[in-house]
């Protein structure tokens, strides 16, 4: 990686701040669009993964896990990669030591590492694009998210939908109930009162 200069611009980003933290035996670099804002974090040091995470602050208003049906609606296609499944496609060749993405209770990422540097590249190219440019296709929120389904004519409608079916899951820990209502009254009426999916 260069060495960057403080106050010095770099592809639309401005280097507001360097520094080398000893815990971690790094240098940090923290970079800010020009433009929009929007805040890059770099970390220079010598470990042979490579990694990178776009993220985004999706706070949620209600516990309907609509940040984390998104979080898996943008994986299904974007306008430079319209395939189907964007994780299945970079498993199937991929060098990466790491690939997911997760929703939080106010943030949803989608991290990667590798030790490939041509890797590195390509998949945050992949990763950028189904995040700023996805399809969104209306079947991909009712497959994501909640749609009826019908096994047989004479079975009633069931819901089903891979979040809602993730959800139902871990409900079914009793311990994920506790968590939740307890974080509920801690902190009634905040973000954190919210199931975020």
């Amino acid at each position: 990686m260069t060495d960057f200069t403080c106050g010095s611009r770099y592809h639309g980003f401005v280097l507001k701040k360097k520094e080398f933290l000893a815990e971690i035996d790094s240098t940090v670099y923290l970079f800010e669009h020009s433009i929009l804002g929007t805040p890059a974090l770099a970390i220079k040091n010598s470990d042979i993964n490579k990694t990178f995470c776009i993220a985004f602050q999706t706070v949620p208003e209600d516990s309907t896990g609509v940040a984390h049906i998104l979080e898996h609606s943008v994986l299904m296609g974007s306008k430079k990669y319209p395939v189907k499944d964007v994780f299945g496609e970079i498993n199937k060749g991929g060098l990466m030591t790491f690939l997911n993405a997760m929703t939080g209770s106010d943030t949803t990422m989608y991290p990667f590492a590798t030790r490939n540097m041509t890797e590195y590249f390509n998949i945050m190219d992949v990763y950028c694009d189904v995040t700023l440019n996805p399809l969104l296709e209306r079947s991909t929120f009712e497959q994501e998210g909640c749609h009826y389904h019908l096994e047989k004519p004479d079975q009633p409608l069931q819901y089903q939908g891979v979040v809602y079916n993730e959800m139902k899951g871990a409900f079914s820990d009793p311990f994920r109930h506790l968590f939740h209502h307890t974080i509920t009254a801690l902190m009634p009426g905040s973000t954190y009162a919210h199931e975020s999916g």
